[in-house]
């Protein structure tokens, strides 16, 4: 697959190997599953060098977490690989050491110039939670005061707005997304401008975002203003309910509203 910023007639996806594969458990429709993922317009990560396995094609991709792992996965000689692209993803963990959260802009030009040096793409995916790191509690604030996408956008191939925070509510969903979309562009008009959506986004402090939201959110960004999305199904163990295993179903309903 090549990474292009030319719009589809289809969204782009970003996906987990191992979400999709709590989907495909929880009644993903087989013909849903082919139209939404057996394109070559996927990229999917995990363990593994197929991207979806028993999925169809897509581009593999391996997600780092910082500077430091990444550069030593090329040391180590084991990148490339079967790996074409990487997703570089600094957030506010422990994953992510102090520095790279207190500068995600260089790190992530820094990462940028390691990866396209060995041949590969790079999907750079600032998290808004990196402004605890600046001292701020305005998440959505300090990442558009700050031009996050934009720093992001600047040498990747591909930059992931991290909206999912904010997807209950599709008025400020679209006002983030096209605000930060357009920082990216600006520094760098050929990237390609993927959204996040996520089942289980602050189920510690919400009940899970309900099929309807996920729609809305999607509706309201897609095609006009991003190309695809980053979907995650991930476990949120602070959360209740089905939060506590990703909340599947919900995934599976979403993907029918808009695929069936």
């Amino acid at each position: 697959m090549t990474i292009s910023a030319t719009p589809a007639p289809a969204p782009v996806w970003l996906i987990k190997s191992s979400d999709l594969a709590r989907v495909d458990a929880a009644g993903l429709d087989p013909g849903i599953r082919t139209d939404a993922f057996a394109a070559p317009a996927m990229i999917g990560y995990g363990a593994t060098s197929s991207p979806y396995p028993g999925h169809g094609p897509g581009t593999a991709a391996r997600l780092f977490t910082s500077y430091a792992a990444l550069d030593g996965a090329f040391t180590a000689g084991w990148l490339p690989g079967p790996f074409s692209t990487i997703i570089f993803d600094l957030e506010a963990w422990d994953a992510t050491p102090l520095n790279e959260q207190q500068h995600p802009g260089y790190w992530e030009h820094k990462a940028a110039a390691l990866v396209h040096k060995h041949g590969m793409r790079i999907v750079n995916t600032p998290a808004r939670d990196l402004a605890k790191a600046a001292g701020r509690g305005d998440l959505g604030g300090w990442y558009l005061e700050t031009s996050q996408a934009g720093m992001a956008a600047a040498g990747a191939d591909a930059v992931v707005i991290q909206s999912q925070p904010v997807e209950r509510n599709p008025g400020q969903y679209q006002s983030f997304v096209t605000k930060a979309a357009a920082q990216a562009r600006a520094a760098n008009p050929d990237v390609l401008v993927l959204a996040g959506l996520s089942t289980t986004t602050r189920c510690q402090v919400y009940p899970p975002p309900t099929t309807a939201q996920l729609v809305a959110a999607y509706e309201s960004v897609f095609p006009s203003v991003v190309a695809g999305f980053w979907l995650n199904v991930p476990i949120n163990k602070f959360g209740t309910g089905c939060c506590l295993k990703g909340c599947p179903r919900t995934a599976v309903a979403f993907l029918d509203g808009l695929y069936g």
